[in-house]
Order: structure tokens, then C-alpha cells, then sequence
């Protein structure tokens, strides 16, 4: 029986503590739906608030999960390794200018809700839980309760979304590790990046009020995930739009 409590509770041991344990058993009994009161636990108990989300399709089904504040950083800003290094992903991200709240009625359309997107942004996130490893080493559910990764998100440059909205799907992504490129390509593995968000805004199930203006969505990996496990400096950079620079230390 999976105890979402039991669960949250060493999600926020992790986050004091900044030490990572195994996966036990608590985590593999997880299930998917008890993800939204694991996210408003931890945030009640580490007094955080909800500064993004990041979305995604698994399996076909729109799965959001919230960005903390306090994961939330400026371009340049400096990280500490950690154990097993981070897997380091380029992503396109939008800056909401108008609520896209719950709706009974009809389905949100993609027209609509690029209309609530007034700012597309290049960011890098560092993704690795509070426990180690990674899916399928993690259970998704268990993953989908740790903010599916989140560690760090840090904001670059940022363009009106209405410059690139015609050609989201074909922006160059251009990705260095300490100066080596490690992906230099144009579009995006979705095909259109606003596929999930507006899943996820057509399912919305999290407890803390949905999808708000001035929050950021961050819309998936750009480049294949790259992991880094020492010290190093990340550059991303998005064509039409901008860099976004993190500094790993030792």
C-alpha cells in the first residue's frame, strides 16, 4: 500500500539533509495519482512556493510537476556536484501572462493557450531526485513525486514568445560542456513544444491552484540528456532567442 506521507517525509529529510538515499520500499509502493499531495507536503514543509512547472506526455498522458523557488535560478549561477553527477538538459521554456485554469466546458486549444504565453525562454536543468538514480531505477510514480527531478533550473535570455511562435519546432539548440559541443541541431522531439502543455493544462490535478500568470513552464529536453559528474561549465543556447550559462563547482 503506497503511503504518500511516509514518502514525502523522506523527500524532505533529502532536501535538508542534502544526502541522497537508495530507493526503498516506501518509493516503489508509490502510485502515480499520490504524486499532487506528495508535490503540496514537501512544498508546506520546506516552506516553498511554485515558480514553474515542467510538463510531459509518459505514455501518452499530460504528467506536471511543480519547479520550487528555490530551484529556480539566474543564468550564471553556480551549483555544487553532487553525487553521480546531474543530467544536464536544454529546454525551450514559456512564461504564462494570463491564467490557464481548470475548465469543464471545453478543452483549452493550442491557439488559446499559446495566447497565454507572453515570454519563450532558454533555460538548463540539472535533473537528479533525492534519491539516487534515475527511471526505470526509480518507479515513475515515485519519480512524478519528486518533482520528476527537478534540481536546478536556471532562467537565460528570454524573446516576446510572439518571435518564435511560428517556429518553435525548428529553433537550433546548441549545447557545450566546457566548451566542447555536445549537440548542435534545429527542432525539438516533440515536434511541437507545446504538445504537453496543453495536455497538462487539460488534466490538471495539482493542489496548488494550476496553471498561473507569471509562473514559467519548462517544455521538455531539447538535446539527448547529457550527464556530467565533475566540475564544468554548461552553455545552452537557443537560436532567435539566447544563452543560458551554469557553472558546476566541485
Amino acid at each position: 500500500m503506497s503511503d504518500p506521507s511516509a514518502y514525502a517525509a523522506i523527500l524532505v529529510k533529502s532536501y535538508r539533509s542534502g544526502r541522497r538515499p537508495a530507493v526503498g520500499d516506501v518509493a516503489r509502493a508509490m502510485e502515480r495519482a499520490d504524486g499532487p499531495a506528495v508535490h503540496a507536503t514537501v512544498a508546506a514543509a520546506l516552506g516553498c512556493r511554485v515558480e514553474a512547472w515542467k510538463v510531459a506526455i509518459p505514455e501518452g498522458v499530460g504528467t506536471y510537476a511543480p519547479m520550487f523557488d528555490r530551484a529556480v535560478k539566474p543564468s550564471g549561477t553556480t551549483v555544487a556536484q553532487i553525487e553521480n553527477g546531474f543530467l544536464v538538459e536544454i529546454e525551450l521554456a514559456v512564461r504564462l501572462i494570463s491564467d490557464l485554469a481548470p475548465r469543464s466546458d471545453r478543452p483549452w486549444t493550442r491557439d488559446e493557450v499559446a495566447a497565454a504565453c507572453g515570454e519563450a525562454l532558454v533555460g538548463i536543468e540539472l535533473v537528479a531526485g533525492r534519491q539516487l538514480g534515475t527511471p526505470p531505477d526509480v518507479p515513475f510514480p515515485a519519480w512524478f513525486g519528486d518533482n520528476m527531478g527537478n534540481y536546478t533550473y536556471a532562467i537565460g535570455a528570454s524573446v516576446p514568445f510572439a518571435s518564435v511562435a511560428d517556429r518553435l519546432d525548428s529553433l537550433r539548440c546548441t549545447v557545450t560542456v566546457d566548451g566542447a559541443v555536445t549537440h548542435d541541431a534545429p527542432g525539438h522531439p516533440l515536434g511541437d513544444p507545446l504538445k504537453p502543455l496543453v495536455a497538462c493544462v487539460n488534466a490538471q490535478v495539482d493542489l496548488f491552484g494550476g496553471f498561473r500568470a507569471g509562473q514559467l513552464v519548462t517544455l521538455g529536453s531539447i538535446n539527448k540528456p547529457v550527464l556530467v559528474t565533475g566540475p564544468a561549465t554548461l552553455t545552452g543556447a537557443l537560436d532567435g532567442i539566447g544563452t543560458v550559462t551554469v557553472v558546476l563547482t566541485a
